[in-house]
């Protein structure tokens, strides 16, 4: 069964996941306090103590990422994440290995367009050598021509992945058209640059001199670097080798990044390829940064919308559920939506929020526009009649998720550092639950409005493109007359 166990529980006990109810306060119990430091020269150190077992998460969270990429040099963040771990000035790539073997440490990678992170899983006796490697290797990469040389076949398989990836593709060209200003802006404008760059970069136009001079400007101040440790450690240990590993990094202030959102269309044309009688589209709007209050209204309407796949069980009051089986019962005879994720992305100074679907057009070669028009209108909706109970599905559905981001030490260490690089702070749950309680069906209304009701949409697409509306048609579609 696909139905989401808040969805389930909410009809029977609307208030069960309430900031104040016995579940959450059980649950919030249990858990032990976040606890953020700042060492002098403004690097912030999480630690969160206590675990199921013995293993501890130490990560490095540094704002790094393709936004920082130029239109010459993107792929030069990407490139760098990997090439650090192949030699630093004091250790050969092998010794590096070595180091990480000897604590029994896994690592893994994260890398976007403002965020990258690399995380150690080890034994929390180990947490301190664990430490002291992450900071050899993030402040002292040699990040020679071998060094990159290795790094371009990790990426490059990065890439190929993120290229032969549909999904990946249209959510790629609808920042593509969002931003399409900034690309052209130089070095700290590419929030519409590919995470992996490109092939003509990483293959052979990056040198070494790129790299290191991208990790000097970009990847060397403590006020955009975090250390977040979780499960078994103990914070006076993490903020002693804190002190000790990173206490000399260097503190600069932040340079302002251009963030123009456009809106716009980009269609890909399928062809002949796979699955010609499908679209995959992507529809978006600029919303606010991840430190802005507006997050969490924002947040509930996108639960209340929720994701959808063509085999999920048809308990759930979905208005994608609804779609496919009017569309099935009344007029075309089959259900045409195979598939809808939500798309909540937010950044230290702006996001984007929206929808990525695939149908099936079937015998329909228009069904694409009589979706993207009907999720349209019931978006535009929302904006003049939501009703309290939606809301509430929402704000319930939005705390599950919290719950679920905060399931495990790997989880809460990545949740934690990303809301530290892109909001500057850490918002205990508790206080996010209480917050989400706090808001009204006013505010969710008042925040779409503001948004969404007469905003540029950003669309995105690939398949059959002659099948969905026109831009201007799109656009007209982001307001209603209200007479």
């Amino acid at each position: 069964m696909s139905a989401s166990l808040s969805t389930l529980t909410f009809a029977k006990n609307p208030r069960l996941l309430s900031a104040g109810s016995e579940f959450v306060n059980n649950f919030l119990n249990r858990q032990a306090p976040v606890e953020v430091n700042k060492l002098g020269n403004g690097f912030r150190v999480a630690s969160q103590e206590g675990g199921p077992n013995e293993m501890a998460t130490i990560s490095l969270h540094s704002k790094t990422g393709s936004r920082f990429d130029s239109l010459e040099n993107n792929g030069c963040s990407a490139l760098m994440q990997k090439a650090m771990w192949y030699g630093t000035q004091t250790k050969s790539a092998a010794e590096v290995q070595a180091a990480l073997k000897s604590i029994g440490g896994r690592i893994e990678f994260e890398h976007g367009r403002e965020h990258q992170s690399v995380t150690i899983n080890c034994l929390g006796a180990d947490a301190s050598k664990a430490i002291e490697l992450i900071a050899d290797v993030a402040k002292n990469p040699k990040l020679d021509t071998a060094a990159i040389d290795a790094a371009r076949a990790d990426v490059i398989n990065n890439m190929k992945e993120f290229e032969n990836s549909v999904p990946s593709q249209v959510i790629h060209n609808m920042y593509n058209q969002a931003y399409d200003s900034t690309k052209y802006e130089g070095a700290g404008a590419g929030m519409a640059l590919s995470p992996w760059g490109t092939g003509d970069n990483v293959k052979v136009g990056l040198t070494a001199a790129d790299v290191q001079s991208f990790h000097k400007q970009f990847a060397s101040n403590a006020n955009t670097m975090a250390l977040v440790a979780t499960g078994n450690v103990s914070t006076s240990a993490v903020m002693e080798a804190a002190q000790k590993n990173f206490g000399d990094v260097a503190s600069t202030p932040e340079a302002a990044q251009d963030k123009r959102y456009t809106g716009g269309a980009a269609r890909m044309d399928s062809g002949n390829l796979a699955s010609p009688y499908s679209n995959h589209v992507a529809l978006g709007w600029e919303i606010c940064p991840a430190s802005n209050a507006d997050v969490i209204p924002l947040r509930i309407l996108t639960e209340v919308f929720g994701n959808y796949d063509r085999f999920m069980n048809d308990m759930t009051s979905n208005w994608w559920i609804r779609f496919n089986v009017e569309r099935q019962s009344t007029q075309i005879g089959y259900q045409p939506l195979e598939e809808v994720r939500t798309i909540f992305d937010t950044f230290s100074d702006t996001g984007l929020q929206g929808f990525y679907f695939t149908h099936n057009m079937g015998c329909m070669r228009d069904e694409g526009w009589f979706f993207l028009v009907a999720l349209q209108n019931e978006w535009i909706r929302y904006c003049m009649r939501l009703t309290p109970y939606q809301v509430e599905v929402g704000k319930n559905l939005l705390k599950s998720n919290l719950l679920f981001e905060n399931d495990g030490s790997e989880k809460t260490n990545m949740n934690i550092g990303k809301q530290l690089i892109s909001k500057g702070t850490y918002t205990p749950l508790e206080q996010a639950f209480a917050r989400i309680d706090d808001v009204t069906t006013q505010q969710v209304s008042d925040t779409m409005n503001h948004y969404y009701y007469d905003r540029e949409p950003v669309l995105s697409s690939w398949g059959i493109y002659y099948t969905l509306p026109i831009y201007n048609t799109a656009r007209r579609n982001m307001y209603k007359y209200r007479y």
